[in-house]
């Protein structure tokens, strides 16, 4: 009897210990969000979007993808109803294991994750998401790809780092991303100098991120 309570209570102090660990994960990915929105229709093809709730100062919005990056956009407008319900309706049509192959119901109308990045907006149409929080946290992932955020509040400065799961929104004081960041730029000018050798260091990817590259899914 007293083994089975022992036992009990070691499962139950590494079920604590597992969601302690997994609740710290998750609030060390700390991801941006739109905080604007524009009116003007998209002219790119539209392959995908999300929605994102209200969570000031993150507001509510309809974030469109295209290839080229993403777009933060008015919920209200008829236009952008309209098109999310052809989307969804494509995206029905593509998971439905009875409905024929069509260049219709293989249009991509993947769901875009929320958790959005971005740095210059290029024109006034184009309003994209931002970092409102940092992290110090190490991102224990492959960094693959870098871009600096500056202060335009409620956007804040910010390194963003790129892995192969997702963006992070990083601390840029903190003495790691400092260096990381170096690094990452060496890589780079190592990997576009005419006269660098080809090696597995000098080949490495360490392209910094384009400013309309917007965060996928931050998977732990």
């Amino acid at each position: 009897m007293h083994t089975n309570t022992a036992v009990m209570r070691s499962l139950a102090i590494i079920v604590i210990i597992a969601f302690t660990a997994w609740t710290i994960t998750d609030a060390q990915k700390i991801n941006p969000c739109c905080v604007k929105v524009s009116t003007a229709k998209v002219k790119e093809p539209i392959i995908g979007y999300t929605l994102q709730r209200e969570n000031l100062p993150c507001i509510r919005a309809v974030v469109f993808q295209t290839e080229s990056g993403f777009f933060c956009i008015d919920p209200q407008q008829p236009w952008v109803k309209e098109k999310v319900m052809q989307l969804r309706l494509a995206q029905k049509n593509k998971l439905s294991p009875s409905s024929p192959s069509s260049p219709s119901s293989s249009s991509p109308s993947r769901p875009v994750s929320p958790c959005l990045i971005t740095s210059t907006v290029r024109d006034a149409q184009k309003i994209n998401p931002c970092c409102v929080k940092v992290s110090t946290a190490k991102v224990k992932e492959p960094i693959i790809g870098y871009t600096l955020q500056r202060e335009n509040l409620p956007c804040i400065r910010a390194v963003v780092f790129q892995t192969e799961s997702g963006f992070f929104c990083i601390d840029p004081q903190q003495p790691w991303v400092k260096e990381k960041v170096m690094e990452l730029r060496l890589a780079q000018k190592n990997k576009l100098s005419p006269s660098s050798p080809s090696s597995p260091s000098s080949s490495s990817p360490s392209r910094p991120v384009s400013p309309r590259l917007i965060t996928s899914t931050v998977r732990g």
